[in-house]
């Protein structure tokens, strides 16, 4: 058995009876030794007696929980007389392991955008913190582990964490979260005005996702869909979708976009459907002011990294809304994902693993690559588009 609070081992078995054996012990018992896990090495000898049957040499069989152990949960072992047909039982205390003060640390996603930005924070502390302090600098705090901040307005704001335990509290720590005035409505530009998502966490031959809410007649609808292989079928985009790209060198994931300009009367979901059963995980971002894409999209693709990186696309008009996604060969929201320096967080999706994010492009010309950043290596592939302008 693995005690997790104190890091050893515990080994449960009966001892040789013969005579003349320097370890052997009373018929019928069952004995305890106990290593470290950093030295497993255990001591000479037949160790301590947790189960006794005095009356019969015939205990054996002794088993206990299949999970690891702490000095919360105790440690209860069985033990079985065959002969007797009874069992045995001991309900062992463990020691308290040393508690240290927390070392606290965080992860922000996005780091910077456009307002209103939502930034997702991840307590990444050591040494067991069991409660978490938050002041996000915009007046607001929170006392949960892994809280989302959202900034309405354009500035510079410092978010602090302390993590603490019952041996103290560590020192604070802190990360800066750039925010950048969003562009007025009208003039040509394009916001971003909703969002829906969905995820098949269990294979399927498709995904459907909802409608964005308040969708009206001339938003341009972005999709983006993640899958952990096969395809999506060549039939297999819903009426009136036209595919942004489709980025598919890694085995996994394949990712592919599609846009759709909205008419006056939109369905409730759409539904793409694929080559074969697969994970998968999708969302639909609505634009207003937007008409259709600006330039052809730029894909890649790559083996497993802690990064991503996407070429730049050239855009033909000024203010063009530039769109990136990115999925990786993960369904876990333990690994995380940082979205590109200036760029928006529309979407952070798990069980299949994909973000997608935006930003403004004021003036036509090359808008440079754009990298994501990643806790822990995995494949990926995205594409880069920019959307033009009414």
């Amino acid at each position: 058995m693995l005690d997790d609070e104190n890091s050893e081992v515990h080994v449960f078995a009966t001892a040789p009876t013969a005579s003349g054996c320097s370890y052997s012990g009373a018929p019928g018992t069952i004995y305890e030794k106990t290593a470290s896990l950093d030295n497993p090495v255990f001591p000479s000898g037949r160790g301590t007696p947790v189960i006794r049957d005095a009356a019969s040499a015939n205990v054996n069989n002794v088993t206990s929980t299949k999970q690891s152990v702490n000095s919360r949960s105790g440690l209860v072992v069985l033990a079985s007389n065959n002969s007797t047909k009874r069992y045995w039982h001991a309900d062992l205390p463990l020691r308290a392991g040393s508690v240290v003060t927390p070392a606290a640390s965080f992860t922000a996603s996005p780091s910077s955008g456009t307002a209103p930005l939502t930034v997702k924070l991840t307590d990444t502390s050591t040494n067991n913190p069991t409660s978490w302090s938050w002041n996000f600098g915009n007046g607001t705090t929170s006392t949960t582990q892994n809280p989302t901040a959202t900034y309405a307005s354009a500035g510079t704001y410092t978010v602090t964490m302390t993590a603490s335990n019952s041996a103290g509290t560590s020192p604070t720590v802190q990360k800066t979260i750039t925010v950048d005035a969003a562009p007025t409505s009208g003039g040509g530009n394009i916001l971003r005005a909703g969002t829906s998502t969905s995820v098949a966490t269990t294979v399927a031959t498709g995904l459907t996702i909802s409608t964005p809410a308040g969708t009206a007649s001339g938003d341009l609808l972005v999709s983006c869909l993640a899958l952990n292989g096969g395809a999506v079928a060549s039939t297999g985009s819903p009426a009136g979708w036209t595919r942004i790209a489709a980025s598919t060198g890694a085995a996994n994931p394949k990712v592919y976009g599609y846009y759709k300009v909205a008419g006056a009367a939109e369905p409730a979901d759409y539904r793409w459907t694929y080559s074969s059963l697969v994970v998968s995980s999708g969302g639909i971002a609505r634009y207003t002011g937007a008409a259709g894409l600006d330039t052809p999209a730029a894909t890649a693709s790559g083996a497993s990294s802690t990064s991503a990186t996407v070429g730049g696309v050239t855009t033909a008009t000024d203010n063009a809304m530039l769109v990136g996604c990115i999925g990786l060969n993960s369904g876990s929201a333990s690994i995380t994902i940082t979205g590109p320096t200036r760029m928006s967080q529309a979407w952070d999706i798990a069980g299949k693993r994909q973000e997608l994010d935006d930003a403004v492009q004021p003036t036509a010309g090359t808008t440079g690559s754009r990298t994501w950043q990643f806790s822990s290596g995995r494949e990926w592939a995205g594409w880069l588009a920019a959307l033009r302008s009414r």
